[in-house]
């Protein structure tokens, strides 16, 4: 069972605005829409994808080698309009809903960082079955975006690699605009 909870749209009521374009400057991304625009690292061996994100429900999807053919081991960035400041409880509506659809799910900490923005993380799993990180970003009441980082394995937990991956992509992340 795949999951792809990338901003947990449903949950947080919001549609994320798709990439409409992306450059390249170094090994920074610069991904944007209409009315937004973010910057994000991509990780060494790994490689940043908006022209196939959309079918992931994502702006941007990072991955390696054969990844993208079967969903399991991508991570996905989106960016999405908020709806408040309380992304906490974004989060918890979020885990609500996965309670629901898979009452065995459970969820741990998740050690995530960013330098300017408020994290909220947590691995949702039902071992053997699914393992979803997913990090929401606030970059704070200035900005009218929150980030979604997630990062999907389907029948183990992330390898060391995979985990150091994604939490640069979190600690990458900048809103411009």
């Amino acid at each position: 069972m795949l999951r792809i909870t990338a901003v947990a749209a449903a949950t947080l009521l919001l549609l994320p605005a798709f990439a409409q374009a992306q450059t390249r400057r170094g090994d920074v991304l610069i991904v944007y829409g209409d009315g937004w625009e973010f910057s994000v690292r991509e990780p060494p061996g790994w490689h940043g994808d908006c022209a196939q994100a959309a079918r992931w429900k994502a702006n941007i999807i990072f991955y390696r080698d054969s990844a993208i053919a079967e969903g399991s081991g991508l991570i996905r960035v989106v960016i999405a309009t908020k709806a408040d400041e309380n992304t906490a409880n974004d989060l918890e509506q979020d885990m609500a809903s996965y309670r629901r659809d898979s009452p065995s799910v459970q969820f741990s900490p998740l050690a995530a960082t960013h330098a300017r923005y408020a994290v909220f993380a947590k691995l949702f799993s039902v071992p053997g079955t699914f393992y979803e990180y997913v990090t929401y970003l606030n970059p704070g009441p200035t900005t009218p975006h929150l980030i979604s980082v997630a990062y999907n394995s389907a029948t183990a937990p992330a390898s060391p690699d995979a985990l150091r991956a994604y939490r640069a992509v979190v600690a990458s992340v900048s809103v411009l605009r």
